[in-house]
Parts: structure tokens; C-alpha cells; sequence
């Protein structure tokens, strides 16, 4: 809503948000056809406005939506490369669900924890009781993932997990920035995510919905001592 005055008749638009769902919510005021989709890696930290602390870069990846056959348009590869100026490589693919759903994966893992238990991203490797509950969060949603295209085994869809909680070892999340803001977290989108597909398959989350639960009610409590 704050930028719709921005977007014209011919405006594209791209969405780098952590979760699933933010793309229905933009092409309500953008085209299908002209909005794209992506996942970006990036361990960062809000010190202040203005002031970031980068943690580290991963892989930046674009795709159109699903069922927008075109190819990408010379639009997409301007903004690839405007990305690319800014110090942020990017590349196209057309398997991005499969990379969404992956990183879906790992924000659900790591996110909803450290959030609760107020935690950087490397305290969840360095305890065993800590590392059990990741193994579980991943082995209720590996299956969700599997059916978007995810081809990990339990195995290396654990490994994967710790191996990005080691490399942002020091990174505080998104959702625990956001909480200790008293801000509205990513829980809708990400754990949220899970829940509405386990849902349409007729599988449950027990741990996921507790975790999402758990978050929701921590925001709105941190919402109102904000107030």
C-alpha cells in the first residue's frame, strides 16, 4: 500500500521475502506476468536505521510464477543485473519452487527457535538438546517440501540446516530482530506456510503448530509492551 503510487501500468516487481505467500499479496496491484519470485541468502543484521551488520552471502536466485509460461523478459535481466551493480549476483531459473520450499525449509528450522529462545543462529548447532528439535522440525516438513520439488534426504536436509546455522553463526533472524522490535514477524509466511499445505494434504505439524503458536502469541505480547 505505502509504494502503490509508485506502481504504473508497466512497473515489475520482485519479492526476496523469507516464507511463501508474499507474490499473491503484490499481484493484487501488479501483473502476474511482470512479477517475479525469488530467495536471497543473506545473514544480516539491523543495528539501527540506516546501519546493517552483513553476516554473510549466499545465492540469489529469480523464477517467474508458477503457470507464467514466457520467458524471462529483457525487464528480468535488467533487474538481474541492477542486483548484480549493487553487489548482489543473481541468476534465473526456472526450479524455484524447489528452491523456495528449500529455504522454506530451513527459516522453519531456525527462525521460530531462535526467536523464542532469543538466540543467534549458531547457539542452535552447539546444543545437543537444541539440535533434536531441529532434526524434528525438519523431518515433520521434509515431506511437504519433497512434493515442490526438495530432493534432500532426513539426512542432508539436516545437514543443510546446520551447515547455515554455522555459516550465520553469529546472525540474529529476521524473526527475532522483528520480536525484539515488537514488530510482526514472518510466522505467517514461513511456519504458517507449513501449516496451510499440511492442511490441503491432510498432514500434521504438531511441533510446527506449536512453535507457530508460540511466536504468534510472543508477538502480539511484545506488540503491546511496545505500545
Amino acid at each position: 500500500e505505502g509504494v502503490r503510487p509508485l506502481i504504473g501500468p508497466q512497473s515489475w516487481a520482485l519479492s526476496l521475502q523469507n516464507g511463501l505467500g508474499s507474490e499473491e499479496i503484490i499481484a493484487r496491484f501488479v501483473p502476474t506476468a511482470r512479477l517475479l519470485r525469488g530467495s536471497t541468502a543473506q545473514g544480516a543484521t539491523l543495528l539501527e536505521p540506516g546501519r546493517i551488520r552483513w553476516a554473510g552471502q549466499g545465492p540469489t536466485l529469480l523464477g517467474l510464477l508458477p503457470g507464467v509460461a514466457q520467458p524471462p523478459q529483457p525487464q528480468a535481466q535488467e533487474i538481474i543485473a541492477a542486483l548484480g551493480r549493487a553487489g548482489l549476483p543473481a541468476g534465473f531459473t526456472r526450479q524455484l519452487e524447489a528452491v523456495l520450499w528449500e529455504k522454506l525449509l530451513v527459516n522453519a528450522a531456525i527462525n521460530p527457535l531462535t526467536a523464542l529462545l532469543d538466540l543467534p543462529n549458531g547457539r542452535l548447532v552447539e546444543e545437543p538438546t537444541l539440535r533434536v528439535i531441529l532434526s524434528d522440525i525438519i523431518a515433520e516438513a521434509l515431506p511437504l517440501a519433497r512434493q515442490h520439488g526438495v530432493r534432500l534426504s532426513p539426512e542432508e536436509a539436516v545437514a543443510r540446516v546446520e551447515q547455515v546455522c554455522r555459516a550465520t553463526s553469529g546472525n540474529i533472524s529476521s524473526m527475532l530482530q522483528d520480536l525484539r522490535g515488537g514488530k510482526r514477524t514472518e510466522i505467517d509466511f514461513i511456519t504458517g506456510a507449513l501449516l496451510e499445505e499440511g492442511r490441503r494434504r491432510g498432514r500434521s505439524l504438531p511441533l510446527n503448530r506449536l512453535l507457530w503458536a508460540l511466536v504468534a502469541g510472543s508477538t502480539r505480547q511484545a506488540r503491546h509492551h511496545r505500545v
